[in-house]
């Protein structure tokens, strides 16, 4: 609920329709990483599997998208444009070098 409020919080913000109908974001994370992309226009969005973690920043500005397990989940951003944004976010595994640093 926390996180829809929050969502709601960012129709206040002003615009700018930057997305196209059916636009398409490819983005890489790696397992126990974070990638962020702008939230600005974003009206809601829709949970993906379980690869992927989103949250909102703290001041509300960003998506957090954060690599739970290896895999390929599907986040479809709503925009108050009315278009929409497919997010395609491919989470890596780690691998033996990352450990051991």
């Amino acid at each position: 609920m926390r996180r829809r409020a929050l969502i709601a919080g960012l129709l206040a913000l002003p615009t700018i329709a930057h997305a196209q109908q059916g636009s398409v974001e490819h983005l890489l994370v790696d397992v126990g990483g974070e990638v962020s992309r702008s939230a600005r226009g974003v009206q809601s969005y829709s949970e993906g599997g379980s690869a992927v973690e989103l949250r909102l920043s703290p001041d509300g500005a960003r998506i957090v998208f954060r690599g739970m397990r290896a895999g390929t989940d599907v986040i479809l951003l709503l925009m108050s444009d009315g278009s929409q944004i497919r997010c395609e976010v491919t989470v890596r595994p780690q691998t033996l070098e990352d450990l051991a640093r």
